[in-house]
């Protein structure tokens, strides 16, 4: 299976396995079920009440009705990815997700410019998209291109394959602080990251306050002194790489 590098944060290198043409064309499938199945449902709710309620409501009620039948199934996509880390439905049931170039969940620009050509890429073009997706590098349709996206098998983080010559760190002759950080794997790892890394400044301290504190809860371990809560998240995470690179040697 063929597997894509990605570059994290830190400059480290994560071979990633891309999602392959039928796990997302099944995942497209038990997507485009669960819109098709909500709007029959709204319809068929609504054709209970037509006699009673619809023909007596007021203009602006059915400007809400429209929306309550088409604003959820239009953007469920895009709401999925930006709100629940780059997964719909149906990429948690083929156990894939879209990320960006670094890893990370992909911005809200990234996911509704993806939204945004998924029509080019199925619909208009007669499934174009299948094409790009066959003959690209990474597995990318259009939208994923235009975007800066991948899509990743999930089940593949722990099984990515870390090289030594990756960390420049380790060539340097890096010591690693907490053994404990081995425990760990890839997805935790990709979570601490996010955080650390998180573009909500407003909460950001907060954020990484609590993950340092449930990070110590987790492998029993404290932060050395003087060393702040983020400087603690950022050793573990160049431990575990550390740890990791040493189990190809």
């Amino acid at each position: 299976m063929a597997h894509t590098s990605i570059i994290t944060g830190h400059n480290v290198h994560i071979r990633q396995t891309p999602a392959s043409v039928g796990d997302r064309i099944l995942a497209q499938l038990i997507d485009l079920t669960v819109m098709l199945g909500y709007t029959f449902t709204v319809i068929m709710l609504l054709a209970n009440m037509l006699d009673e309620y619809l023909y007596n409501l007021p203009e602006w009620g059915y400007v809400w009705v429209m929306f309550l039948l088409f604003m959820p199934p239009i953007f469920y996509l895009p709401a999925c990815e930006m709100f629940h880390h780059g997964q719909t439905l149906g990429k948690v049931a083929l156990k894939t997700r879209v990320v960006t170039a670094d890893g990370s969940t992909p911005t809200m620009g990234a996911c509704l410019l993806r939204w945004m050509l998924y029509p080019i890429d199925v619909f208009l073009t007669f499934g174009l998209g299948v094409v790009f997706i066959l003959f690209t590098e990474k597995n990318q349709r259009m939208g994923d291109l235009a975007a800066g996206t991948i899509v990743i098998k999930t089940n593949a983080d722990e099984n990515s394959a870390v090289s030594l010559t990756d960390f420049y760190y380790v060539q340097n002759g890096y010591l690693p602080t907490y053994h404990e950080a081995s425990e760990l794997n890839l997805r935790q790892i990709d979570v601490i990251s996010r955080t650390l890394y998180s573009r909500d400044v407003a909460n950001r301290d907060n954020y990484i306050g609590r993950m340092a504190l449930k990070v110590q809860q987790t492998l029993h371990v404290l932060p050395q002194p003087q060393m702040t809560q983020e400087q603690f998240l950022q050793t573990i995470i160049n431990d575990f790489h550390y740890y990791a690179s040493t189990l190809d040697e």
